[in-house]
């Protein structure tokens, strides 16, 4: 960072306090499906919360989140028994421009393992189009398509300025 960009960001531009936000929330959490690769995954287990990385992608409805897991891991074994996860999806670049800056989205759901079948080869190819070094590992037998279905986004500028996006519940007809 520069001298005078430094001198731009003094400790008194930081906000102190949150202030509601703004932002179109759907809107920045598509675009941060094409600009990042990475979300941090975080499942509850019987020890407490963990937090992984995986490679994500946006359903073309903007309803979910699809990953890929391999069935081995405590991640998965989390979300078998609490389907209830968050994911975070950041825009840091570990500068002290980040303060304000970089943009965070929170992604609350529920989690569910796709099984084989066209709603499997749908996600799957989703999935392989944006992480094309992953291709074999997201089709091998080991490996769990997990669809976290959205119900709210909580997006985070300018250190502390928040915008929450719910999503609508769908009646029974």
């Amino acid at each position: 960072m520069s001298t005078t960009e430094n001198t731009r960001m003094r400790r008194s531009d930081i906000p102190a306090k949150t202030s509601k936000g703004n932002a179109d929330v759907l809107d920045r959490l598509k675009r941060l499906d094409r600009t990042q690769r990475h979300a941090v995954l975080a499942t509850t287990g019987r020890t407490g919360p963990l937090v992984s990385l995986v490679a994500f992608v946006l359903t073309k409805d903007s309803k979910g989140i699809v990953f890929a897991t391999p069935t081995t891991t405590a991640k998965y074994r989390n979300m078998k028994k609490d389907t209830n996860v968050s994911l975070l999806i950041d825009t840091r670049e570990n500068s002290r421009r980040d303060y304000l800056k970089a943009e965070a989205m929170t992604i609350f759901g529920r989690a569910k393992e796709i099984k084989e079948g066209a709603r499997w080869a749908e996600l799957a190819t989703l999935l392989a189009s944006k992480h094309k070094e992953l291709q074999s590992f997201i089709a091998a037998p080991t490996t769990a398509l997990m669809l976290v279905t959205i119900s709210r986004c909580v997006h985070v500028g300018k250190f502390q300025e928040k915008t929450e996006w719910k999503t609508t519940k769908r009646t029974r007809r």
